[in-house]
């Protein structure tokens, strides 16, 4: 964008208009007016009508602004004047409006003194993102009589020129989705590569749904890669794996868990302390070493990326037979919120999405209708729709969404 500064014509050579002719108050002692001045000796003073007195400005006040271009005067009065705008005629659509593509906020009369030139360009140019919308500012250049006064030139105007958004699909990223052989990590590493990506494929230990899962990706440059996320090493060789495969990590989608139930009155306490290290080490300890090491490698690369975090709602909820699958989740959105902060200056941004119910089938003999009537819709969610989140999550227009944890439960908490 072109830094050009508007010029305001001056209105210091006018004159101020003769002191309106106001109704005497009562009790007030009527003083004597001013003498007439001189008639005009220009023939365009002489030309010009009377201004109505409603239009009349009070006596010392200067002229805001040049009087745009635009429609006849008692059309133009009818327009309220916070809308009115510098336009030119070929541009109004004979209501002294300006159409949609044209429509700007005018430096003129009604325009708050804050709202200065500077400041709609600072606006526009700190818009970040692969789709903005430019403003520019230009002369007039209509080729019809100008409706201004005689002697007076058009004001400069301002038109919005549109840069050619960027396609989705038209850079292609390195994702690694953990815990992707099923459910909601199958239906988000499916929505990466239909974007475009080239998509890490990671499992546990679920080979042939995972080999399934791979072989139904679109596209290619994809890797299909077994780690084991409970300790930090096999954390550090999964991601090792993948980012030669893919050549980098542009955005990691912690997605894997691990969930055995665990009631407190019915489990002994050695069973209860081996579910707390197992559910611990994937759901929290995993994600946390894996979200390290691709973090490091973002900031070494320079490019910014992305970390969305499968969270639950069992986080706000309480998962009174799961309690330690609760508790993890509820330090997975705390952990987002933490690196939030911490990647913010690398221009990484972290993020969590706590779906409720979602029709998968590791929890369909558990999707009864009674848990179904829970949401106002009737029914839980389906995979594609939390993945359509977290794609949304991970894109470049959702950069301001860092540190939000996104409830995706369709209404279900409200009832």
């Amino acid at each position: 964008m072109r830094n050009t500064t508007l010029r305001r014509h001056s209105a210091t050579s006018r004159q101020p208009p003769a002191r309106s002719r106001l109704h005497p108050r009562p009790n007030r002692t009527a003083t004597p007016a001013d003498p007439p001045a001189d008639p005009p000796t220009d023939s365009a003073h002489r030309l010009r009508p009377p201004t109505p007195r409603s239009r009349r400005r009070p006596p010392g006040r200067a002229l805001a602004a040049v009087r745009p271009a635009g429609p006849s005067r008692r059309a133009r009065d009818r327009i309220p004047r916070w809308r009115r705008v510098a336009c030119d005629p070929t541009e109004a659509n004979g209501t002294g409006r300006r159409t949609a593509s044209s429509r700007v906020p005018s430096p003129g009369r009604g325009s708050r003194s804050h709202r200065d030139d500077s400041t709609a360009q600072f606006a526009a140019e700190a818009v970040d993102g692969p789709a903005v919308d430019e403003w520019e500012a230009v002369g007039h250049r209509s080729s019809q009589p100008s409706s201004h006064r005689p002697g007076r030139q058009s004001p400069p105007r301002r038109v919005r020129r549109k840069r050619p958004r960027r396609k989705e699909s038209s850079v292609s990223r390195a994702v690694l989705v953990t815990g992707a052989s099923r459910g909601i990590g199958r239906a988000i590493a499916h929505a990466f590569a239909e974007r475009g990506d080239r998509v890490a494929l990671h499992y546990g230990s679920r080979t042939e749904a995972a080999e399934a899962a791979f072989a139904a990706l679109p596209g290619d440059g994809h890797v299909l890669v077994r780690g084991d996320l409970s300790t930090p090493d096999g954390a550090a060789e999964l991601v090792e794996t993948v980012s030669t495969g893919l050549g980098a990590v542009d955005v990691l989608v912690n997605n894997a868990a691990a969930n055995e139930p665990h009631p407190i009155a019915d489990t002994s306490y050695a069973d209860w302390q081996a579910a707390w290290r197992r559910i611990l080490d994937v759901n929290l300890l995993g994600a946390a070493h894996v979200s390290h090491l691709a973090a490091r490698l973002m900031i070494e690369r320079g490019a910014g990326g992305r970390i969305v975090n499968i969270g639950s709602r069992g986080a706000h909820r309480g998962e009174p037979d799961h309690p330690a699958y609760g508790a993890s989740k509820a330090a997975l959105h705390a952990l987002g919120q933490s690196l939030a902060v911490a990647l913010a200056p690398h221009g990484i941004a972290v993020a969590s999405v706590a779906p409720g119910f979602v029709e998968t089938e590791r929890v369909a003999d558990r999707l009864t209708d009674e848990v179904r009537g829970q949401s106002p819709f009737g029914r839980v969610a389906a995979p594609e729709e939390i993945a359509a989140a977290v794609l949304w999550l991970a894109s470049p227009e959702a950069i301001w969404a860092s540190g939000t944890v996104l409830d995706l439960n369709g209404a279900s908490h409200l009832r």
